[in-house]
């Protein structure tokens, strides 16, 4: 497996394999229709730049741009939810790492959901239920959380 991750590094590095995940992630970004939110070739060409920094640097920080949306379908209600949406270089670099962790894989390891056809969230679901022997599974919703962590302070730690 340690050859494996030393190929699949050198593929990280290639543009080619940078430009195919670009292509995935910004679909039909070489036609420059206006309606892509006006890729132009220096955005392009700026964005696969980020790509090749991170697949160089093997980065692990993710940056995330903060997007608001709105709680519910009233368009009544001005509650806002933020999100944290990679960007665009991260998405390319996320499915390039994704695509090398599908091709990794030996087959069904144990507990594994994720990266296998026919395993998702529902199989893994029903393995807990099967591990469980507590008649209730509580959620909660936790009013405004995201807006009060202090994210500086959580970098401090890192």
């Amino acid at each position: 497996m340690e050859k494996y991750w030393a190929l699949a590094w050198v593929l990280m590095r290639s543009h080619a394999y940078q430009v195919m995940a670009y292509n995935w992630v910004r679909h039909n970004w070489h036609t420059g229709h206006a309606s892509l939110d006006g890729l132009s070739l220096n955005r392009v060409v700026k964005e696969l730049e980020q790509v090749k920094e991170l697949c160089n640097t093997k980065a692990t920080a993710i940056n995330f741009k903060r997007v608001y949306i709105p709680k519910s379908d009233d368009p009544a209600d001005e509650r806002k939810r933020p999100l944290g949406v990679p960007t665009p270089a991260w998405r390319v670099y996320l499915h390039m790492y994704n695509n090398l962790i599908v091709w990794a894989r030996t087959g069904q390891e144990g507990s594994q959901h994720a990266y296998f056809p026919q395993r998702g969230v529902i199989t893994a679901w029903r393995d807990v239920f099967k591990k469980l022997s507590a008649p209730n599974i509580m959620e909660f919703d936790l009013k405004s959380f995201f807006d009060a962590v202090n994210l500086e302070a959580l970098y401090r730690t890192m």
